[in-house]
């Protein structure tokens, strides 16, 4: 009898206790997962009335407006929530001339190596130019640029097809060294060495093969004139000396791109621009002094306008095209 009346108490404590350790998981479940119970003046210990922790200081995320007096954004104007990826890493005004000494370091002179009679590739002291077509479906960028200039003349013609530039050496063809080959070949006259070194290579070219050394401005003209063609002329401030035709001889340059591109005789067309020579090498080196670069993307944006040419003489941007 008395293991009965045990048995039967031990069963009613047990429940009692299930109880009590049920509604204690669920309060404290309650706590765990929806957050503090609030306490009440009058001792409530139930989630009641329960506050939420609200997080301040952040705006919504909202999608940009454009109002009817805001106008729409061209691709090129504005980079402000623009996510379109620009290929072509462009300059600002804080480092443009790391920019041009480093782009400069990467892209191709304008020069044509020559040959020598051991195989050696040798970059000599020509007169030289190069032409390049745009190809709409090239997929690297086309970079060309002359360093070190210091008196010598450039000559980059660009149109939406393709870029003509030539380098042309102020000792060769403007005042030539009196121990050059042209000086005594020409009868030591200047304008009879010009002639034939920078005129007669705008028009026929010079050499070809592994001795080229200049493409023919009047064959490349059919292959890249068009209404956004430009011209650049780029020269030194100053002759080497007082009595030194210079500006004659740049005219006749002019003159003899205007015969292969009439285009360019058109208002606007042309652009000189004029560089202090300093021989100075250190400035030389490591600044943008002396030196021109070119640069090209087909496929500079991913979308309209796509292709990009520019221009810059040392820090100077001279052209600027998208389309």
């Amino acid at each position: 009898m008395k293991i009965i009346v045990l048995t039967i108490l031990v069963v009613i404590y047990c429940s009692t206790a299930n109880v009590i350790l049920h509604y204690s998981a669920i309060i404290n479940g309650a706590r765990s997962k929806d957050g503090p119970v609030v306490g009440h003046d009058n001792g409530e210990r139930f989630l009641l009335n329960r506050q939420l922790d609200r997080r301040t200081g952040r705006s919504k995320c909202s999608a940009p407006k454009r109002g009817p007096e805001i106008a729409k954004r061209d691709s090129l104007a504005s980079s402000h929530n623009y996510t379109v990826y620009r290929r072509m890493i462009l300059p600002t005004p804080q480092n443009i001339d790391d920019y041009i000494v480093k782009e400069t370091g990467k892209a191709q002179p304008v020069v044509w190596p020559q040959t020598d009679r051991n195989e050696e590739k040798t970059e000599y002291d020509i007169d030289t130019s190069v032409f390049d077509e745009f190809k709409f479906y090239q997929n690297d960028e086309l970079s060309e640029m002359a360093v070190e200039l210091k008196g010598c003349t450039m000559l980059v013609i660009v149109s939406r097809r393709g870029a003509w530039l030539g380098h042309f050496w102020e000792n060769i063809s403007f005042a030539t060294d009196h121990d050059h080959q042209f000086w005594e070949k020409y009868n030591e006259d200047q304008d009879k060495i010009f002639e034939e070194s920078v005129i007669k290579g705008m028009r026929n070219g010079k050499g070809s093969g592994k001795n080229k050394e200049q493409d023919s401005l009047r064959l490349a003209a059919p292959k890249f004139d068009d209404d956004h063609i430009k011209a650049y002329l780029v020269h030194p401030t100053s002759n080497y000396e007082e009595n030194g035709d210079y500006r004659e001889n740049w005219d006749r340059m002019k003159a003899e791109a205007v015969t292969h591109l009439p285009k360019l005789n058109r208002p606007g067309r042309w652009v000189e621009h004029s560089y202090e020579p300093t021989e100075d090498m250190e400035l030389l080196e490591d600044t943008a002094r002396g030196r021109l670069f070119f640069k090209y993307d087909a496929k500079h944006s991913p979308q309209a306008p796509r292709n990009l040419a520019m221009l810059w003489s040392e820090t100077t941007e001279l052209h600027n095209d998208a389309w």
